[in-house]
């Protein structure tokens, strides 16, 4: 929900361990919308775009691989735009 992204960088994120990994993710909101009025736009690893799957504009799965290929810190972003 809109409550959850931060008011001034519109970003909410969460932090964890995977793949020997630690990974953050980071959800970009600039538009302000609240669920249900947003979809999955871009995913970007480290900055880069990723070729990978969305579904139904709402999920997005990443290969265990493609993280493990990353060096060091492994930072995903979630663009997110309106419907």
């Amino acid at each position: 929900v809109r409550e959850e992204f931060d008011a001034e960088s519109k970003c909410a994120s969460a932090e964890c361990n995977f793949a020997g990994k630690k990974v953050s993710v980071v959800y970009r909101n600039f538009d302000g919308l609240d669920a249900g009025e947003y979809i999955i736009g871009q995913v970007l690893i480290n900055d880069q775009p990723v070729d990978i799957k969305i579904e139904n504009d709402k999920a997005a799965t990443i290969k265990r691989d493609l993280i493990g290929e990353v060096s060091g810190e492994c930072v995903i972003t979630v663009e997110l735009n309106s419907l």
